[in-house]
């Protein structure tokens, strides 16, 4: 059922992998050292774009998001056969190769013995340092288990019993409400509780491929904007009460706790109005093509992301003074990612890739 063809290619998924990609890859890179070193003048959008950078993990749900859309479409709604055999196999060679390869290429640096980079394989990271290049490894944990819940999902949908969704729904929602006020604080709670929160923004945006297409342009607007609105707001309110990292007062918990559900509403509001309108296609200029071309290579800028950013501030002598020095610091980071991120596509995502074509023709 994957990969997509090419007539039903849509740049605009790409895009949107890009700018979940950038999310994550900037809160990295900015996130204290650069951020600590902003004083922010009082304009609003001073603040929005300090949130936005301090809410950068926002981007791996919206990767959750935009895969389950993208591995739902023209297929739920037509009813379309799922190999689980193939479908098995189509994400193994996604996922595996070029992480089991990143973790080769980058090990030695952190002389991590055998154990722990068969756990990084399998995409285990709870006995590791705090900070190192593999701490990315929760988020393809959680791609993988929605990967696993994939099938269930999709012949749910397909029978298209919306009380069948609603259980689901109701039923991860239970799960993390009772490890939320569960006494004990666990790494595995918190994996159970992440997971069943990925699972619910991955459910939504397979559910958003049901829907026909928006025609009514003045519609599709109002819709991504006033999902853009609230994704600002979200943020601005996320990172004013602390954040992770320092939460203040109660309302910042509740927000936690629902903000699986939060999150799908303003995921579901932005690509509501960015893809599921009816499409019209309009010549790419350069930056949209840059764009696109970044959301191509997203899957292995995300792997690259930390080893990027740790290998630039050992060679790049930038003093965190301000949003100029930031902003100059994130050319340079971002040249390199791409410039590595392209490699790594070419030399070792491209390869599987065509693997999986000729699995598929055979």
């Amino acid at each position: 059922m994957e990969p997509t063809v090419a007539s039903n290619y849509d740049p605009r998924i790409d895009q949107l992998r890009a700018f979940a990609c950038c999310l994550v890859a900037t809160v990295h890179v900015g996130v204290p050292g650069w951020t600590d070193k902003i004083i922010e003048t009082g304009f609003y959008i001073d603040s929005v774009l300090l949130a936005v950078i301090h809410t950068g993990w926002i981007g791996v749900p919206l990767f959750l998001f935009v895969s389950g859309y993208s591995l739902s479409l023209n297929k739920i709604a037509t009813n379309a056969s799922l190999n689980i055999k193939q479908f098995a196999f189509n994400r193994i060679l996604r996922l595996l190769p070029l992480w089991a390869i990143c973790i080769v290429l980058i090990a030695r640096f952190w002389n991590l013995d055998g154990t722990k980079v068969l756990n990084l394989i399998l995409f285990q990271m709870q006995d590791l340092p705090s900070s190192t290049p593999f701490n990315i490894a929760w988020s393809l944990q959680l791609e993988m288990a929605c990967y696993l819940l994939f099938p269930i999902f999709f012949f749910a949908l397909c029978k298209k019993n919306i009380n069948q969704i609603l259980v689901f729904y109701l039923f991860f929602l239970v799960i993390r409400i009772y490890l939320h006020y569960h006494t004990s604080n666990t790494i595995w709670s918190l994996s159970y509780g992440t997971i069943c929160g990925g699972a619910t923004i991955f459910l939504t945006g397979m559910y958003a491929t049901t829907l026909k297409p928006l025609k009514n342009g003045k519609l599709s607007y109002v819709c991504f904007y006033f999902g853009i609105f609230l994704f600002l707001m979200f943020c601005t309110i996320v990172h004013n009460s602390g954040g992770y990292q320092n939460p203040k007062g109660p309302l910042i918990h509740y927000i936690f706790l629902f903000m699986p559900e939060i999150v799908s509403c303003i995921m579901f509001l932005i690509l509501r109005g960015f893809l599921t309108q009816k499409e019209t296609r309009k010549p790419e200029n350069l930056v949209t093509q840059g764009i696109t071309f970044f959301g191509k290579i997203s899957y292995s800028a995300y792997l690259f992301s930390l080893f990027t950013n740790d290998f630039i501030s050992r060679y790049v002598s930038i003093v965190p003074s301000g949003w100029i020095s930031f902003l100059q610091y994130l050319v340079i980071y971002y040249l390199f990612l791409t410039i590595i991120s392209s490699l790594s596509f070419y030399a070792i995502e491209k390869p599987f890739l065509d693997l999986r074509k000729n699995y598929l023709k055979k």
